[in-house]
């Protein structure tokens, strides 16, 4: 009987488990909801981010089963950066807090106080 080889699955760089199983839904779901599309590799080649909306906004996802999630400098400045290559294009972190089982309990994204003003500012006008 021939050896079969039992194909791996398939973990992200940093880490396994539940938050990193959801990455490629993650990416879909947000790209789709955006009106975005996802970035080949999730960032990892010449353009930066996980989904982009072109012109308007580069998102980096993240997720987590833990009560709390640290935002560094390091990935303020990646996707500061990446959305300074694509123009006026605004920067975002968007964090999904997942409960042990992978369910979505809150989904927040951190951005940029300009990006806030705007967006206030838009809204008073309208």
């Amino acid at each position: 009987m021939a050896n079969l080889a039992v194909p791996r699955r398939r973990r992200r760089a940093g880490g396994g488990g539940e938050a990193a199983a959801q990455a490629p839904k993650q990416e879909k779901a947000v790209a789709a909801r955006l009106g975005g599309h996802r970035v080949r590799g999730s960032g990892s080649g010449y353009v930066k981010g996980d989904v982009r909306v072109t012109g308007i906004a580069r998102v980096e996802l993240k997720s987590t089963t833990a009560s709390s999630f640290r935002v560094t400098m390091d990935m303020i400045k990646k996707i500061e950066e990446a959305a300074a290559s694509g123009g006026t294009e605004v920067p975002a972190i968007e964090i999904d807090m997942l409960d042990g089982f992978g369910r979505m309990r809150k989904s927040i994204a951190v951005i940029p106080v300009w990006a806030l003003e705007v967006l206030i500012d838009a809204a008073k006008k309208s």
